[in-house]
């Protein structure tokens, strides 16, 4: 019974995490929106196999951990870097990442992103634009979402992502990622509000 709990304790995590900072956002935030959708989704389809033992979903589940980790990262860190320091060149950090979601459902599919060296280095750039962020601010936080994205998506290794002890610590992970997020985008108040 404990270990079904814990099994399903990181995807409620995420689910509500990602639900808050839903609820919570405006909509004038469109990539910020865009990723908690994408975390909620996934988180669900996590819990729904957990809780019906069901191996049905695999399809499903790999489904939505491919578009978390290919894109979570890099809409969180646009948002974050069109809020803060807008500039033209914020959406081209979306660029890789979209191609990486198309590319694998391509006629040349993988159970990973087809281009995991360059996914890593759209990934690296993303998370130095919040590190920026952090000294230019003066914040904490965005250097506190770095780290937890880094660890997210280098130090959990992608390649075993069928384990599902990968994806409770993904899922706990990202629900701290998340609550930093959530932290970082309330500051921001459109002037239309």
């Amino acid at each position: 019974m404990a270990l079904s709990l814990s099994k399903n304790l990181a995807p409620c995590m995420l689910i509500l995490t990602s639900a808050h900072g839903l609820s919570r956002l405006s909509r004038h935030f469109y990539y910020a929106r865009a990723a908690f959708k994408l975390y909620i989704v996934c988180g669900c389809v996590l819990l729904a196999q957990s809780l019906a033992q069901d191996q049905d979903l695999s399809l499903a589940i790999q489904t939505s951990w491919i578009w978390c980790y290919c894109l979570g990262l890099p809409l969180i860190s646009a948002e974050l870097g069109l809020q803060r320091l807008p500039c033209p060149t914020t959406h081209s950090q979306l660029i890789v990442p979209l191609y990486s979601v198309i590319g694998h459902y391509g006629p040349c599919s993988s159970p990973v992103p087809d281009n995991p060296c360059i996914l890593g280095v759209s990934h690296i750039y993303s998370i130095t634009s919040l590190t920026i962020l952090s000294v230019a601010e003066q914040d904490l936080t965005y250097l506190k979402l770095a780290i937890c994205y880094f660890y997210s998506l280098f130090r959990l290794s992608p390649y075993n992502h069928t384990e599902l002890s990968y994806f409770e610590n993904w899922c706990f992970v990202m629900s701290l990622a998340n609550f930093y997020a959530y932290q970082l985008l309330r500051r921001y108040r459109w002037s239309s509000e």
